[in-house]
């Protein structure tokens, strides 16, 4: 739709306005603009002199984006990433580029230059640092997690080149970790000691602090604490605050190897839930407020009982 088919729209007794589909109408404002209105949006406005404005109006919505659809001439059109509205112009009919981000308002100028909006390549860059972050922090996580339980992948001969998702040890979707051949090549290894072989005391004994946290997460760190027999160094009503040494200190710094746990029954169906605090708690009710990031919270719980 442009400015000539919205006007041949309102004449007549709908001179003013006239309703185009659910909640959405075509109004005439005062300045000789012709609005397609949307709740109380004007999602598009065209000009008489061949200026289009898309306005959101900050709703981000299913709903908008299909309004803005419907009636926006071509090549023009809008979608979503990551939830976002951005703006595509047709090339050939039928391949999309990116323009620009509707972040609340833009206009298209007759000559199809955009006046307004966000940088689309800021935008897909702040993604893309954002997706790396991520994915480094999984991927580190990932790594050790393979490294405490003796997972060792010989990728040498995977036939996957550059299309690493055909990968069957990396694909995200269906991980296979167990040992033997694959069929893109890679040999999947446990080495001394497995994951099945883990043990209370072998888990105390390793001296990589990482290495060892991730033991403890696969052994499983409420059975850990258990099996471990933690000393209880705080009790306050059902919770108990346990603690364990592992390992020797290491001197100016940080107690890595004390490991602090919060143990909590619950009164009704008995079962026992450990969560892990910081290594320097000493009471419970510090324990309870980190957890809960408040002040005061056995105190409230007790007067709400």
């Amino acid at each position: 739709m442009e400015y000539r088919d919205a006007d041949a729209k309102l004449q007549g007794r709908c001179r003013e306005r006239r309703k185009l589909e659910n909640n959405t109408y075509l109004e005439r404002r005062y300045t000789g603009a012709i609005a397609v209105r949307l709740h109380s949006t004007d999602v598009l406005t065209f000009f008489p002199d061949g200026r289009i404005e898309v306005n959101t109006g900050g709703w981000h919505t299913v709903t908008t984006r299909d309004r803005i659809n419907c009636y926006l001439p071509r090549p023009w059109s809008v979608g979503s990433e990551r939830g976002t509205t951005v703006l595509y112009k047709s090339e050939a009919g039928y391949h999309w580029n990116p323009v620009a981000t509707v972040d609340n308002s833009l206009t298209i100028p007759p000559d199809g230059t955009i006046k307004g909006g966000g940088d689309y390549a800021a935008f897909k860059e702040e993604i893309r640092k954002a997706d790396n972050e991520r994915n480094r922090i999984r991927s580190r996580a990932q790594y050790w997690m393979r490294k405490a339980a003796g997972i060792r992948v010989d990728r040498s001969v995977c036939c996957a080149g550059l299309f690493r998702y055909q990968c069957a040890t990396s694909r995200r979707w269906n991980r296979n970790l167990t040992p033997g051949l694959k069929e893109c090549g890679c040999v999947v290894l446990h080495v001394t000691p497995c994951a099945k072989a883990l043990t209370v005391e072998s888990i105390m004994r390793e001296e990589n602090v990482t290495v060892r946290l991730a033991k403890m997460k696969i052994y499983g760190f409420e059975r850990f604490l258990l099996d471990a027999k933690a000393e209880v160094i705080d009790r306050e009503a059902r919770y108990e605050l346990i603690g364990l040494r592992v390992g020797e200190p290491r001197p100016f710094t940080i107690p890595d190897n004390l490991v602090r746990a919060l143990k909590m029954t619950c009164p009704s169906t008995g079962v026992v839930y450990i969560n892990a605090v910081p290594p320097r708690t000493q009471r419970v009710r510090e324990a309870l407020d980190w957890m809960f990031n408040t002040k005061g919270y056995l105190d409230r719980i007790g007067q709400a009982a």
